[in-house]
Order: C-alpha cells, then sequence, then structure tokens
C-alpha cells in the first residue's frame, strides 16, 4: 500500500472538489473561491496511517479546550508553522512527536495533499501522509494539547455509509448541520473531515492502493 499511495501523491490531487463534499454549507463558497487571507498564518497537519490488528487505521486526536478556534475539536495532530522549522513537513512531523509522541522519519512521509484555508482561526494548513510501521500501542499524548486518541479504520472511512449530516457545535457554542464522517458515535467534520475527505477520494479512485 505504501508504494502505491506514494505514487497517487505524485497524480493530481483531487483537491477541493474532496474538500467541498464534506465542507459545511457556510464554507461551501470559500471552498469555491479557493482564496485564503494574505495575512494567514503557516500550519501542518500528519494524517498517520499504521496496521493494527490486521487492519490500516488512522490516528486522530481529540484536542484539549482552550479559548480558540479548534478547542474540543476532533483533529491531526499538527500546528503552526515555528521560526525553527526548515519547511512545514518539519512542522508536522515536529507537532506529531509534540502532541502524541510518535516519531516520524522522514521517510515515512508518503506525500502531502492539498493545502486548505480554515477562515475561522485564518490558518493556511498543509497536510501530509505518513505510513508508520511502529507499534502504535504505547502513545503519550501531550495532556495540555489533547485530551484523547483515536484508531480508526480505513475500511470504516471508505464505506460512504459514514458520511452523514449530523449536529455540530461551532466556535460560538452555535449548533448547526454539517457533514461528517460519523464512526464509532465520533463526528469528524469541518477542516478535519475536509482534508480527510481528499485521502479517502485518493484511495477510492485507485482501486490498487487498498
Amino acid at each position: 500500500m505504501k508504494n502505491k499511495l506514494k505514487y497517487a501523491f505524485t497524480l493530481e490531487l483531487p483537491g477541493w472538489q474532496s474538500h467541498l463534499k464534506l465542507a459545511p454549507k457556510e464554507r461551501v463558497d470559500g471552498v469555491l473561491e479557493r482564496k485564503s487571507n494574505k495575512s494567514a498564518k503557516l500550519s501542518a497537519v500528519m494524517l498517520v496511517l499504521f496496521k493494527e490488528d490486521n487492519q490500516i487505521k488512522i490516528l486522530l486526536i481529540l484536542r484539549s479546550e482552550y479559548d480558540g478556534a479548534h478547542s474540543g475539536q476532533i483533529s491531526f495532530p499538527g500546528g503552526q508553522k515555528e521560526g525553527n522549522d526548515f519547511n512545514l513537513k518539519e512542522t508536522a512531523i515536529r507537532e506529531t512527536f509534540e502532541e502524541v509522541s510518535i516519531k516520524i522519519n522522514q521517510e515515512d512521509v508518503l506525500g502531502k495533499l492539498t493545502n486548505l484555508y480554515i477562515p475561522n482561526s485564518n490558518f493556511i494548513v498543509e497536510p501530509y501522509v505518513a505510513f508508520v510501521d511502529d507499534n502504535m500501542e504505547n502513545l503519550f499524548p501531550d495532556y495540555s494539547e489533547v485530551q484523547q486518541i483515536y484508531k480508526v479504520a480505513l475500511d470504516e472511512l471508505l464505506d460512504e455509509k459514514t458520511i452523514q449530516l449530523k449536529e455540530v457545535m461551532s466556535r460560538n457554542n452555535h449548533p448547526l448541520i454539517a457533514p461528517c464522517f460519523y464512526v464509532n458515535k465520533l463526528k469528524i467534520w469541518g477542516a478535519t473531515a475536509m482534508i480527510l475527505n481528499e485521502l479517502i477520494d485518493i484511495i477510492k479512485r485507485n482501486d490498487s492502493i487498498y
């Protein structure tokens, strides 16, 4: 799977078309315009794939509660680019280690997905995908940033029935109906779902990957 997926990242990516499928209603216009604020901050996330119990799984985290746009949300490990980061791939690798203690080597990174602008926090997110062979049983979250770690089977995410409209809470604690991946009572929505859906679409359009 690793080599086939790595090759798929060298081809044209589905990009905004995948993002649009999981975009909340108020984000649709922004996705179609594909523009970002010139003052937007740079950040990166890591989609960590691994094998466990004879299944390919992906790692997600529940962010700690704080005064910010992504408080208490399900997301991928990642964060803002810092001065010592050579590039955004290094940002994603560093943040993944800091938040969930997963050591990712450069060769573990298979490629990157399409950048996504998040208006609420004014971040441009660069998503990377890595496949890790290490044992994933003993993970140590940084509880100042991560409340909980989830491992979700790729098979469940590939099932189209997983994509549902659900009530979620916005950053202002206002309920809204948004498309999401609904797995094991987890509501994966917003930017995380939009990024994740591009990976899912890439796998679906290349039958030999998985």
